[in-house]
């Protein structure tokens, strides 16, 4: 997964030796809302953020830690250095990017474009027809054949940046939100740490 890359918002492709196709007229819508909770703990109060709505969450439970982004250490600017990630988030998204994405039309349509390479999925925050970050590149799917194949996520990738939080496209989003929710409706769900 080397080599030069060029970027429409949220995929981001290159070919089998790195070297990517250009003139791309496929727009990926992108979404993300995050939500702010301030939770008082024993011994101080704490911000958390999460893609879960407050009014999907189980009443008087709180939130899975699989919904928490993780947690300001300076509740007045969110976006500094001292954002403090989840670790279970990342892993739980990065699930559901590979269960879902094989499935999203957008992605199935650049694969079969493209043939044999990678396909990546950039954060929607990055700058548009840019050089992308490593910190704003989500993850990268194989493509053999024009068909979607096993999906890798980057471990580069913040949650947030000087740019803000991350932005999945729309169809990743909503099937991390689903995924979310199924989570929280379950009746077997009892409250991690967080």
């Amino acid at each position: 997964m080397s080599g030069r890359h060029l970027m429409r918002r949220g995929i981001l492709t290159a070919g089998r030796v790195g070297s990517p196709r250009r003139g791309w007229d496929v727009h990926v819508e992108m979404k993300t809302r995050i939500f702010a909770y301030e939770i008082d703990d024993s011994r101080r109060k704490r911000r958390l953020f999460s893609v879960l709505p407050p009014n999907e969450m189980k009443r008087g439970v709180g939130l899975p830690s699989e919904a928490v982004l993780g947690e300001a250490a300076n509740p007045e600017n969110v976006l500094d250095e001292r954002f403090i990630p989840n670790p279970i988030f990342p892993k739980f998204m990065n699930h559901v990017i590979a269960k879902h994405g094989p499935r999203d039309p957008a992605l199935c349509a650049e694969a079969e474009r493209q043939g044999a390479g990678w396909v990546y999925i950039v954060d929607g925050r990055a700058p548009s027809n840019e050089h992308v970050e490593p910190e704003d590149i989500i993850g990268a799917f194989e493509v053999r054949d024009g068909r979607v194949f096993a999906y890798q996520a980057m471990p580069s990738h913040k949650l947030v940046s000087k740019r803000g939080f991350f932005a999945l496209p729309t169809a990743l989003h909503d099937a991390l939100l689903r995924e979310l929710v199924t989570l929280v409706q379950r009746e077997d769900w009892v409250q991690g740490p967080s």
